[in-house]
C-alpha cells in the first residue's frame, strides 16, 4: 500500500499534463480541481492512528496512472510503518515529520523530498504543533480497488490488492441486492453462507438475512424486510421486493472504488413505490476493509410511509465463528406475528461480543441508540472486529441497533417505539418524488481494537466535510 509525496508542484503539473494528453482520445484540455473538491477526513493511513485530511487530485481522470495527493497530518497522525511497492516520493510544504525508512529514523521539514525505492518499509509520524502537509507522487500500475460488473452473472466483483473482497449481487432468487460475502482483508469470509452456499454448522434460520443489505420491515404496510423464496404462498401479497435495475458506475482507484447502482422497491404486484440510487464506496489497507453506504430513496408517484418496525434497516448475517455463544434456544417473531425458532448448537470456536459506542456488551445492545457498534471475534486464529457507523445527518441519529446474538447485526433508524415503548413511534413520510438519504459505514479490522480507535473512524467519518 502506499501513501507518499511529491517531488516540486510544478514539476508535478507538467508531468502529469504529459500524461494525461498522451492518454487523451483527443491532443488538448485539461482538468482543474481545487483542495475543498478533494478533501476527505481520514485516519492515519497502513494504521499510522490520528486525524489527517487526504487530498486525491484527479483520481477520476480517465488513463491518468500518475498519483498526485496531498495529505495534512493532525497533530499526533501518522502514516504507519508498512512495505512499498513501487517508487514513491515525499515532498514536505509545511510542518515537521519523524520519517523511518529500513529501522532509520530522521527528521524532515519544508523543502525536503524523499525517494523511497520498491523493497523499502517506512513510515512518517507528525511531530511539533502545526500540520504536516505533504504532497505524494507515484505512478499506479493498475487500480488496488477493481469493482468490475458482470452483467450476465448479475454481480459486480469488488477486489483490492488482487483478493476478493466482496460482490454485489442482484439474482432473481434474492428480493433485494446484498453484498455476499465478505471477506477480511487476509481473505477470511465474514458472513454466514446459508441460504446461498450452506456450511457445516451454521444456523439455518431467517433465510432473508444474506451478507450486508438494506430495506425495512414496514413500507406502505408492505414487509420488504422478511421476504425470501421461503416466504408462504398466503403472506406474498405483504410482501415488498427490491429489484436492481442497472449499474450506474463502477470505477476502481489507488484509495477507493466505487459502484452506484439503482434499484426499485416494488409491492407483490410490481408497482413501484420508491427508486433508490445508492453510492457504495470500497477500501482497504493490509489490515482492514471498509464499505461505505450512501442510499437516497425516493417515493415514486405516491406519498410512501415507513413505520415504526424492528425490521431494519442497514442488516448484515455474520458467520457461526462471530454470533455470540448461547446457552439456551430462542423463538423470535416477526411484525406480522411469524415466529422463527432459534435453537442452541455447539458453542465451539463461537466467540463474538457485541460492544456499543455507549459502553453496553453483548445481548445488552439490543435494542438501545448509539452512534457505533462493534462485533468482536475469532475466525480460527484470526482476531476480527466488525464496526458499523451510523451518521449524524442520518434520521433518528444515533440509531437504535437490532443486534442479536444468533447472529444478525443490524443499524435501525426508522424504529423507536419498537424498541422503547416509552417512547413515541417514528414515522417517516415521504410525498411523492420527495427523498431521504441514509449514510452508513461498516469497517471489518484485523486485530484487535480499542474504543478510542473505533471513535476516530467515526469522527473521521461523521465530519461534515468527509465525502463518501
Amino acid at each position: 500500500m502506499r501513501t507518499f509525496v511529491v517531488g516540486c508542484i510544478v514539476g508535478l503539473s507538467v508531468a502529469w499534463q504529459t500524461a494525461a494528453t498522451s492518454q487523451q482520445a483527443t491532443p488538448g484540455g485539461y482538468i482543474l480541481e481545487r483542495d475543498a473538491d478533494v478533501a476527505v477526513n481520514e485516519p492515519g493511513t497502513h494504521g499510522g492512528g490520528g486525524q489527517t485530511v487526504g487530498y486525491s487530485f484527479f483520481k477520476n481522470a480517465p488513463g491518468l496512472k500518475l498519483v498526485f495527493r496531498k495529505r495534512a497530518l493532525k497533530p499526533g497522525s501518522g502514516i504507519g510503518y508498512h512495505l512499498q511497492k513501487e517508487d514513491e516520493i515525499y515532498y514536505v510544504l509545511s510542518g515537521r515529520g519523524l520519517m523511518t525508512i529500513d529501522g532509520k529514523s530522521f527528521e524532515v521539514g519544508p523543502g525536503a523530498a524523499v525517494l523511497t525505492r520498491p523493497g523499502s518499509s517506512h513510515g512518517l509520524k507528525q511531530i511539533g504543533n502545526e500540520d504536516l502537509v505533504i504532497m505524494i507522487n507515484y505512478e499506479q500500475q493498475s487500480p488496488r480497488i477493481q469493482v468490475a460488473p458482470n452483467e450476465t452473472a448479475q454481480r459486480v466483483d469488488v477486489t483490492i490488492d488482487g483478493k476478493p473482497f466482496t460482490s454485489y449481487i442482484y439474482p432473481a432468487t434474492l428480493k433485494k441486492p446484498a453484498l455476499y460475502p465478505i471477506r477480511t482483508a487476509s481473505g477470511t469470509v465474514v458472513t454466514r453462507g446459508y441460504p446461498l452456499e450452506p456450511r457445516k454448522g451454521e444456523r439455518v434460520d431467517h433465510p432473508h438475512h444474506v451478507g450486508l443489505w438494506f430495506n425495512h420491515g414496514d413500507v406502505n404496510g408492505l414487509d420488504f424486510w422478511n421476504n425470501s423464496d421461503a416466504i408462504e404462498k398466503e403472506r406474498v401479497p405483504k410482501m415488498g421486493t427490491i429489484v436492481h435495475r442497472r449499474v450506474v458506475q463502477a470505477t476502481g482507484g489507488a484509495e477507493r472504488g466505487v459502484l452506484i447502482v439503482e434499484a426499485d422497491w416494488k409491492s407483490a404486484e410490481g408497482k413501484v413505490l420508491v427508486n433508490e440510487r445508492t453510492q457504495f464506496t470500497f477500501s482497504g489497507d493490509a489490515d482492514s476493509r471498509t464499505i461505505e453506504r450512501l442510499t437516497t430513496l425516493t417515493a415514486a408517484g405516491e406519498p410512501v410511509v415507513f413505520r415504526d418496525n424492528k425490521e431494519g434497516v442497514l442488516g448484515l448475517r455474520v458467520a457461526r465463528e462471530l454470533e455470540q455463544p448461547a446457552d439456551k434456544p430462542e423463538t423470535f417473531t416477526d411484525a406480522s406475528g411469524k415466529a422463527s425458532s432459534v435453537p442452541v448448537l455447539d458453542n465451539t470456536n463461537v466467540s463474538g461480543e457485541y460492544v456499543s459506542s455507549e459502553g453496553l456488551k453483548g445481548d445488552a445492545v439490543w435494542g438501545t441508540r448509539g452512534k457505533w457498534t462493534t462485533l468482536n471475534g475469532r475466525i480460527g486464529a484470526e482476531q476480527i472486529a466488525i464496526a458499523m457507523f451510523d451518521h449524524p445527518s442520518n434520521p433518528g441519529f444515533p440509531t437504535y441497533w437490532h443486534a442479536r446474538g444468533y447472529g444478525l447485526f443490524a443499524a435501525n433508524p426508522l424504529g423507536r417505539k419498537v424498541f422503547d415503548p416509552k417512547q413515541s413511534e417514528l414515522t417517516l413520510r415521504l410525498e411523492p418524488k420527495q427523498s431521504v438519504t441514509f449514510r452508513h459505514m461498516v469497517t471489518i479490522l484485523n486485530g484487535a481494537v480499542t474504543t478510542d480507535q473505533i471513535e476516530q473512524r467515526h469522527r473521521a467519518f461523521a465530519t461534515p466535510s468527509s465525502k463518501p
